[in-house]
């Protein structure tokens, strides 16, 4: 009795580490390609941005 719930215990902790694995990495990389997006078009929108931190 013990071996099988220790086993299944442990499959489901796995798979769920594996779940939360896969999400963060697709987040994550979502996230990036949004940031890089977002500031992208905000210097293509602000281009003044980019003159006033080079003078600073």
């Amino acid at each position: 009795m013990i071996v099988p719930e220790t086993s299944a215990r442990f499959n489901v902790f796995v798979t769920l580490i594996y779940i939360i694995i896969i999400c963060y990495k697709y987040i994550h990389s979502h996230y990036l390609r949004s940031q890089r997006l977002l500031i992208r078009w905000y210097f293509v929108a602000n281009p003044k941005v980019l003159d006033d931190k080079i003078e600073y």
